[in-house]
């Protein structure tokens, strides 16, 4: 039995989370413990910001191909919104001091 769109975004979406926690853990790696003053390491931030956006760009457009009532609730998740934060280098923090609400940035964006 083939599985339907709901499980095969599911899939996709995890997968694509797998490379995200990679490319994630490297760009901290780069901010904190590297001299960001560098132009390669600028070079090399700059580069996973742009491979980490189209990561969550196609975790989007996975969860787009579900209609919104058949979502299973694991696809929700996805893209993470810490991830979406990390990547423009903002913290929750920054994003509770302005005036748009997390709850609605999760809405937009994913928990």
């Amino acid at each position: 039995m083939e599985p339907g769109p709901a499980e095969e975004a599911l899939h996709h979406c995890r997968l694509i989370q797998n490379l995200v926690d990679i490319s994630v853990s490297s760009l901290r790696a780069l901010r904190t413990k590297c001299a960001t003053s560098n132009n390669l390491t600028q070079q090399e931030i700059r580069t996973l910001e742009v491979k980490l956006t189209k990561y969550m760009w196609t975790q989007l457009q996975w969860k787009q191909r579900v209609a919104e009532r058949e979502r299973p609730e694991a696809l929700a998740g996805y893209p993470r919104l810490e991830d979406w934060l990390l990547t423009a280098n903002l913290t929750p923090q920054f994003i509770q001091c302005s005036d748009v609400p997390v709850e609605y940035l999760q809405g937009q964006y994913g928990e």
